[in-house]
């Protein structure tokens, strides 16, 4: 059996198991250099800048997950710093995908509340996961509207990041109006369907 740092862990019960992974995470932690390299690969990962609060913050939550156990590690199989960034980048692109289905929900709302300020609520029966699902599957075909979603799920969500790639402010209203109109059909598809009933109060 392989040992990190002269201590092997498999076979050994979950306290002792967490012990040795906190000690070879916190000898890991002592490398500056290592600890470094981590940073910049997390900038990487989220496309920022040296110092990126995103990055940090995921990796933060990443070595802390680890350290308490709650993230598992094998250390005589993977190594550390592909643990780490590896749970960055699944971390990452769940937080994209999240903020891509909370804009298709935004403009949900405000399709639906037309001329009013937007509550910001979304109606109970709507699945964010399966409306975006829907969603794309509707909008096969309308290039634009394919872009607005691409961009979205880069977490590129503002009129500039759309303007920067290539669209012009017409087509950015447009699109956005196009997707509004989709996001209204696909929220209403999943709507719990209601039984008609006669004037008996029977089916």
């Amino acid at each position: 059996m392989a040992d990190t740092h002269g201590m092997s862990i498999e076979g050994d019960g979950d306290a002792v198991r967490i012990v040795r992974i906190r000690a070879l995470l916190v000898a890991e932690l002592h490398d500056a250099a290592f600890v470094a390299g981590i940073h910049r690969a997390a900038e990487a990962v989220v496309r920022a800048p040296r110092g990126s609060l995103v990055a940090q913050d995921l990796l933060a939550d990443v070595l802390g997950d680890t350290y308490t156990g709650t993230l598992t590690w094998n250390p005589e199989r993977v190594p550390l710093r592909m643990h780490l960034i590896s749970e960055v980048k699944r971390r990452f692109g769940r937080e994209r995908r999240a903020a891509a289905r909370q804009r298709v929900l935004d403009d949900h709302v405000a399709y639906v509340d037309v001329g009013e300020p937007s509550s910001g609520d979304v109606p109970a029966h709507v699945d964010p996961a399966a409306l975006l699902d829907d969603v794309c599957r509707r909008a096969a075909g309308d290039t634009e509207v394919q872009q607005l979603i691409s961009l979205y799920l880069e977490g590129a969500t503002r009129k500039r990041h759309a303007l920067r790639h290539g669209m012009s402010d017409a087509t950015y209203r447009n699109a956005r109006r196009r997707l509004k109109r989709l996001a209204v059909a696909a929220s209403e598809a999943t709507k719990p369907k209601t039984t008609r009933r006669g004037s008996n109060g029977q089916p």
